[in-house]
């Protein structure tokens, strides 16, 4: 029974809460690893016996994925970029889009797929700005991709080379982070996308974006985009002789145009106090609302106890008219006009079944696509950044 467990020393459950990142008193999953303050679940009631997290239920019937709660006609599907789970046979009642059932890459809608191809395709592709800027995207190469030319072995060389030096950024602007639960270097861990059975640690879907100047790298950010519904931001950093120049700014513009060509609504991040009022008056965040929270609450954010978590809406559309439509948007429906990265010249990855999905996607609009380099000129600096604050340091 969940209800009242506490987690112990040597439980195989998580210590952390899933939805603030704090200990204490937790309820247990029965399915995962993962805990939660009982006073973070809202106000649903516990039912009698089995519980079962957001993680471990289906997101259109909500009732368990467990193994041994699914009947075996029933299989798990989960969604490759955004994380959601479904039984195949709620797929099939709610006539969600989605692609072959029997492979193991399947998306629960049309925007995902073009989210995960869009990102999957851009990684070490250089994208010029004014000013001999450039930005691109990072991502360790983790999910057992087979590199059969040199070509290939020499791009991911130079893309795990970038990883390092922007490692070594990020740690000049951080405090390290270890979990006390599982000793993971959680900073390392997010760069280098590595996974956990635990869902808070689980990191497989977080790229790097790097700004660069010639071959220096300036500014370095971890973003992982959960479908349309938000990305996170939770590490931004400058490198010591570029800071108080524009470049967060810079990275971040980037960034936003970029998540907004996704049809990303949301962007989320957590702030430490001191830098809370830098990211509202700044950068345009605002504090997370109780109704947000409410739909963020199946997302897996990585939080930091002390923390204030800050949100900036990229789609102009109010949180309340989003939590009306958010049924239609995300699942079963889809706006009208979409917005893909050329892939032009960019043959260096691939991906099993890849040119499969990228044959199901309309894309003779990418030419409009927001990829293109900003060209206005910033005004001064309004990012800062002490030598290591706290946890939440942008």
């Amino acid at each position: 029974d969940a209800s009242g467990r506490k987690v112990e020393a040597m439980d195989e459950n998580d210590d952390t809460c899933g939805f603030c990142g704090d200990g204490g008193e937790l309820l247990c999953c029965d399915n995962c690893p993962s805990t939660y303050h009982q006073t973070c679940l809202s106000d649903q009631e516990l039912p009698e016996g089995s519980w079962y997290c957001h993680n471990c239920t289906c997101r259109s019937c909500g009732n368990p994925l467990s193994e041994k709660e699914v009947s075996t006609f029933s299989a798990i599907l989960k969604c490759l970029q955004c994380g959601d789970s479904y039984h195949d046979t709620c797929i099939d009642q709610e006539m969600l889009p989605c692609g072959d059932k029997q492979s193991n890459i399947w998306f629960c809608g049309r925007y995902c797929k073009e989210i995960f191809i869009g990102l999957h395709n851009h990684v070490g592709i250089e994208n010029f700005l004014d000013n001999e800027l450039s930005w691109s995207i990072l991502k360790c190469n983790t999910d057992g991709q087979k590199l059969h030319s040199s070509k290939k072995i020499a791009h991911m060389t130079e893309c795990n080379t970038k990883l390092a030096v922007a490692l070594t950024i990020l740690e000049e602007c951080f405090v390290r982070m270890v979990d006390p639960r599982t000793g993971v270097d959680m900073i390392p861990h997010v760069l280098y996308n590595k996974g956990s059975n635990f869902a808070r640690l689980d990191y497989q879907g977080f790229y790097t974006v790097i700004l660069e100047k010639g071959d220096e790298i300036l500014c370095v950010a971890s973003i992982r985009v959960h479908g349309t519904k938000a990305a996170e931001l939770p590490f931004i950093a400058t490198s010591v002789d570029y800071r108080r120049q524009g470049m967060c700014r810079r990275l971040m513009d980037t960034i936003e145009m970029m998540l907004r060509s996704f049809h990303v609504e949301t962007l989320v991040l957590s702030a430490i106090p001191e830098l809370v009022n830098t990211w509202v008056s700044g950068f345009g965040f605002k504090p997370i609302e109780d109704n947000e929270k409410k739909q963020l609450r199946n997302v897996n954010l990585m939080l930091f106890p002390g923390t204030s978590l800050l949100t900036k809406r990229l789609d102009g559309i109010t949180a309340a008219k989003s939590e009306e439509d958010k049924d239609a948007y995300n699942v079963s429906g889809l706006p009208n006009g979409k917005c893909l990265p050329s892939r032009k010249g960019n043959g260096h990855l691939e991906l099993h079944d890849l040119d499969l999905l990228e044959a199901e996607l309309n894309t003779e609009d990418a030419t409009n696509a927001s990829f293109r380099a900003l060209k206005h000129e910033c005004g001064p600096a309004t990012w800062f950044n002490h030598a290591k604050l706290a946890v939440g340091e942008v």
